[in-house]
């Protein structure tokens, strides 16, 4: 199969060489990169400890939110509306990412995030709280995404490894603090929840400004348009270049899908027209954004007529082997994540009759998991034997054995063992955490935001599912426990006081409630296993990604400190570009374990792209060519050895939008 990539005509293409001056020693330039490397953590970590606490800080709250609004049977709701934005709008921010630029896609995101905070906080009715947390899904999935896409420009798989990993643990973080800063502010008044978030917010649209000068441009600025455009024929420029109807028929299919799954079984039954409709009309509309990808690939009809237009997600790699699987073991993580914190959050309020704080205080089991789990990722890519299947076999494997284990725990009623078996599922999700990334990315670094933008997806996508699912399942099961059901205990669930009325019943039904509550919960997780044994399956077919040491640069004669330091953005790209050369991995498309087997893994290997920059000439932006990715990598590899060759000195770019 040919893969296909854009290339810029003429001298764009060449690679900015700056030789290295003598008087830059390796320790200087280390710490350099050393400083460069935590202003992006901390100054991106307001907004993402914010997108990814998101998630949690209402699981324990979540209960008494719903029975305030008298909508407690719709308490699934809550995360739901959240999680189903924070699906869809992921390949969207990703491709917001490449068109106007890292900057301005990551501070739309966040004010969107903001916005939502602040809806939900204000919100005197149901449906404004749904609306709300619709809204902050919406910025969440920016926030996330294009982070993880400014971790990776412009540093090698190793350097990446090292940043996704920080971040990936301190999602870990936030994810298990988020129950326990909710359930006590849920203890005074569940609103303050909301206006955290909010603060948190508007702090990160301050830090991220600081980024702006080191951030990826896009292809087009909404700040400094080209010669001869105003500033709205800019913006028009740029919107053309999105792929609005691929975008809308994939937000489109997805939102029915989840919503057919959240409604079946719980608000209508499944043969009812309420579910049915969305849930033929989502596939449909999903087979339709597949097919029109396909016409927007090189040389079909849509790209005549289309020719500016960026396709969502290229065609081509709908036919990558790996994508899929990855895909399919990230959506499986996302599942068990979500599940952890929601139900287990249930079970704790709920079936043991924790108060908010307490219940969050249980779910901190998690994180001591999550931070084995990310060290022993950050030691086998890194240290041994720096290769991205293996943790993403172990954690597959773990991770399966540790929600089957807690679906029994649980059952039981077993306090303890619910404790142990989540900080093993833990391990098991933190391990994944960065080789999935570095997975993909190693493989597609001609395609990073887009590859990232899919992973990013599929996390949340396989978590709002398993919600779905779980959330089914346990209200199916105890919808004859509440007033007008079989065996009905005469509770109001749609009562603000209901959590209290359970409370309140004879001790006998009480521990009847809490009994079949204890097992709809393990069902509930059971109903989540096939998917995760799929999970292994997808593992054992991967291909494999081998992570090469960092090269030491070679020095040139010829460049004094002075030059550089008056042409910073050569010196950076030439960084760029030599890091791309040094830190460039080895993979293996195929099938890893098929060619242990076959004993063929040294002839599958082969080295993997390289990255291409979006920040063209102004003068020769709109003019490109289609190669293949074979082609388009001899070139830069050619261009690269004749400047070399010449001893010269590679022209300087233009200024680089902001």
């Amino acid at each position: 199969m040919e893969t296909t990539i854009q290339a810029q005509s003429g001298q764009e293409s060449t690679p900015s060489s700056v030789p290295a001056s003598p008087s830059t020693s390796p320790s200087k330039e280390k710490w350099a990169a050393h400083g460069r490397r935590w202003k992006f953590l901390l100054l991106l970590l307001p907004g993402f400890y914010t997108a990814s606490m998101d998630l949690t800080i209402v699981a324990t709250a979540q209960p008494f939110i719903a029975s305030h609004f008298r909508a407690l049977n719709q308490l699934s709701w809550i995360g739901t509306a959240f999680t189903l934005t924070d699906t869809a709008f992921v390949p969207v921010f990703g491709q917001l990412a490449d068109v106007f630029g890292r900057y301005a896609a990551l501070q739309c995101a966040v004010v969107i995030m903001t916005v939502g905070g602040v809806l939900c906080a204000t919100a005197q009715v149901w449906p404004v709280l749904v609306l709300g947390r619709a809204i902050q899904g919406v910025g969440t999935a920016g926030m996330s995404t294009c982070s993880l896409i400014i971790l990776a420009d412009k540093v090698s798989l190793k350097e990446q490894a090292f940043n996704t990993s920080i971040f990936h643990f301190l999602i870990g973080v936030a994810y298990a603090t988020g129950p326990l800063i909710g359930g006590y502010m849920t203890n005074v008044d569940w609103r303050y929840v909301f206006v955290l978030l909010s603060a948190l917010s508007g702090v990160s649209i301050v830090t991220i400004a600081f980024l702006r000068p080191d951030l990826k441009k896009g292809r087009y600025s909404l700040t400094r348009p080209r010669p001869g455009q105003t500033y709205l024929q800019s913006f028009f420029s740029a919107c053309a270049c999105i792929d609005w109807i691929g975008a809308g028929s994939f937000v489109g299919g997805v939102t029915l899908i989840l919503l057919a799954t959240s409604w079946g079984g719980s608000a209508y039954a499944w043969v009812s027209p309420t579910v049915l409709i969305p849930l033929i009309a989502g596939p449909l509309l999903l087979v339709v954004f597949v097919l029109y990808q396909r016409y927007m690939a090189p040389g079909r009809y849509l790209v005549r007529k289309l020719p500016r237009t960026m396709p969502v997600v290229p065609y081509h790699l709908f036919h990558e082997k790996d994508v899929t699987l990855v895909c399919i073991i990230s959506a499986a993580t996302g599942a068990a994540l979500y599940s952890c914190f929601y139900f287990a959050g249930v079970y704790f309020t709920i079936i043991e009759n924790y108060n908010p704080g307490k219940a969050g205080l249980q779910l901190l089991f998690y994180v001591p998991g999550i931070g084995v789990g990310v060290y022993t990722a950050i030691t086998m890519c890194n240290v041994y034997p720096r290769q991205t299947i293996w943790p993403l076999l172990l954690g597959t494997l773990v991770e399966t054995g540790a929600i089957g284990a807690l679906s029994w725990a649980i059952s039981a009623r077993q306090k303890t063992a619910v404790n142990v078996f989540m900080g093993v599922a833990g391990f098991g999700t933190g391990i994944r955490f960065m080789p999935e990334n570095l997975h993909l990315t190693g493989m597609y670094r001609d395609r990073i935001a887009t590859i990232l933008g899919l992973l990013t997806f599929a996390g949340p996508f396989g978590g709002t599912i398993a919600l779905t699912i779980m959330g089914s399942v346990f209200q199916n099961k105890m919808s004859s426990y509440f007033a007008g059901g079989n065996g009905s205990l005469n509770v109001d669930i749609n009562s603000p006081t209901a959590l209290d009325a359970i409370n309140d019943l004879p001790i006998e039904q009480q521990e009847h409630f809490r009994a079949a509550a204890a097992n709809a919960v393990s069902l509930s997780f059971i109903s989540i296993l096939p998917f995760l044994t799929i999970s292994i399956i997808a593992a054992l077919l991967l291909g494999n990604v081998w992570i090469s040491k960092d090269k030491k640069k070679k020095t040139k004669k010829g460049a004094s400190a002075g030059e550089l330091a008056a042409d910073p953005d050569v010196a950076m790209q030439d960084q760029t570009r030599s890091v791309q050369r040094d830190g460039r991995p080895d993979v293996l498309t195929g099938s890893y374990f098929r060619a242990v087997l076959r004993r063929t893994v040294a002839s599958e290997r082969h080295p993997g792209p390289l990255e291409v920059r979006l920040d063209h000439d102004q003068n020769q932006h709109d003019s490109h060519m289609e190669l293949t990715s074979e082609e388009a990598l001899s070139r830069i590899v050619d261009q690269e050895e004749e400047v070399e060759t010449k001893g010269s000195t590679a022209r300087k770019p233009n200024e680089p939008w902001v």
